[in-house]
């Protein structure tokens, strides 16, 4: 019984997140990457699975806002503000 890994090297996993490869090398080095497999001098190396559970780490909703109110008033020509 063969159980074959599915990796995906540097490039692979940054053409699936669809970032440059130099972005996510830095986000690697600085911490806020994705999970990676270290494998000595191959490079890291990536599960399609960690990559979507760090995607959906990053997902965030909009807040809901209600709409500003304008209170900006412009002067007019005649000295008065005018809306």
């Amino acid at each position: 019984m063969s159980t074959e890994i599915d990796l995906l090297t540097l490039d692979e996993a940054a053409a699936r997140l669809k970032v440059t490869r130099q972005w996510l090398k830095s986000a690697i080095y600085n911490g806020w990457g994705p999970p990676f497999i270290a494998l000595g001098k191959q490079g890291p190396h990536f599960r399609p699975g960690d990559l979507a559970r760090w995607l959906d780490s990053r997902t965030h909703s909009p807040k809901l806002r209600p709409p500003r109110a304008r209170t900006r008033f412009k002067e007019s020509d005649d000295g008065h503000q005018a809306r």
